[in-house]
């Protein structure tokens, strides 16, 4: 019973999971406009504070996208902060 505990936690976790499939990738005509991403984050912390990060493409047009945190399958973002962890 002991080892059934951790496999079901690891399972929920995964099931929970609001990022992105895999194979999922953003649309390489948007990547292309991309001519900065900027990135706001608290002023200060203290050391070994966790702290969040907000994250948005500048397009060549000046549009703002932001790179989401969340995915839906119904509805997926343009951008997702994990398409910065390359």
């Amino acid at each position: 019973m002991k080892r059934v505990a951790p496999i079901c936690v690891a399972l929920i976790a995964a099931a929970c999971s609001h990022g992105p499939p895999p194979d999922f990738a953003p649309d390489p005509g948007l990547v292309e406009q991309i001519r900065e991403i900027r990135m706001a984050t608290n002023t200060t912390a203290c050391p070994g504070e966790t702290f969040a990060a907000y994250y948005t493409a500048v397009l060549n047009d000046g549009a703002l996208v932001s790179f989401d945190t969340r995915y839906d399958k119904n509805h997926p973002p343009r951008l997702h902060v994990s398409f910065l962890d390359a």
